[in-house]
């Protein structure tokens, strides 16, 4: 058990290391997850989505703000390691403030670009349905849900980029 132990801290001390092209990496904090300049944070206790947020904030990031279909690829892939898999994870995008107008919460910028809904969706059921989540049950796409509902979430953070990698050990 000891030793289960001792590798899965060395697994989440290593991970938080990605190379990128041109020969850069990206290094995260412990427990983060790095790619191409970004740093994600999986929690897998629920939260609303305002509790989230705001959870994210006190880590210096926000809910993920997702950019690409190599983007979303990456995270999906990353949901379906999860054992048991969680059914829905918030990400930053919302339209609280006007019915329809989705923002990110990183920057209050409008969903323009990529964007990966369900069949469906946004729904709006019942018109209260406001904060976007990746839903498990429809391959991780994305729909829109109640905000106040507790769900697992993704942060995201600009991790530090460096053109030569720290030599460890």
């Amino acid at each position: 058990m000891k030793a289960a132990i001792v590798l899965g801290v060395i697994f989440m001390s290593c991970i938080c290391r990605t190379y990128g092209g041109a020969n850069t990496f990206t290094s995260c904090p412990n427990n983060w997850v790095a790619r191409d300049g970004s740093c994600y944070f999986f929690y897998h206790t629920p939260f609303s989505f305002i509790e989230a947020e705001h959870y994210c904030q006190s880590l210096k990031s926000h809910l993920i703000h997702i950019e690409s279909a190599s983007e979303n690829n990456f995270i999906i892939d990353r949901l379906r390691a999860f054992i048991p898999h969680e059914a829905g994870w918030w990400i930053g995008l919302s339209d609280q403030q006007v019915q329809g107008e989705f923002l990110w919460t990183d920057t209050n910028a409008e969903l323009s670009g990529y964007s990966n809904w369900g069949v469906g969706e946004p729904s709006d059921v019942n018109h209260s349905e406001d904060c976007v989540h990746m839903w498990m049950p429809k391959n991780y796409t994305w729909g829109d849900f109640q905000c106040r509902h507790p769900l697992q979430f993704i942060c995201e953070m600009s991790g530090h980029v460096d053109g030569e990698p720290n030599m460890v050990g």
